[in-house]
């Protein structure tokens, strides 16, 4: 049985989790529209991260990156895909994660580091 650790809705965002995916009910021309929910993405960038690591060849990594997004896209049943724009975002999510990875900003939990916020100063 899989325990989720969110509420189920939440008034603010009118979001609800079910399954690990985000119900956003009127977003689809007023029906409900579904997309992946927040552990189903990490979980997809800790295995793109454990896939694209095996080489350092950086066109390797984005045909890998590429294949897996399309793979992971289509297995996602629930999510309400809009032609084009979905595998659009799903792809460009794919190559900005292997940028991010050969940068070292994406850790191999799925997780990104965390950068202090730089102080301001006193403006006065």
């Amino acid at each position: 049985m899989i325990c989720h650790k969110q509420r189920m809705w939440n008034a603010l965002t009118r979001q609800a989790q079910v399954l690990g995916y985000v119900l956003e009910p009127g977003r689809n021309q007023g029906r409900m529209h579904r997309k992946p929910g927040p552990e189903r993405c990490r979980r997809y960038r800790r295995r793109l991260f454990n896939k694209t690591s095996q080489t350092d060849n950086v066109k390797v990594q984005f045909e890998i990156a590429e294949a897996y997004t399309r793979r992971w896209f289509n297995a996602q049943a629930g999510w309400t895909k809009i032609p084009n724009q979905s595998w659009d975002s799903a792809l460009t999510i794919a190559y900005v994660c292997v940028a991010d990875i050969r940068e070292g900003l994406l850790r191999a939990d799925g997780t990104f580091k965390k950068f202090p916020v730089p102080s301001t100063g006193n403006r006065d």
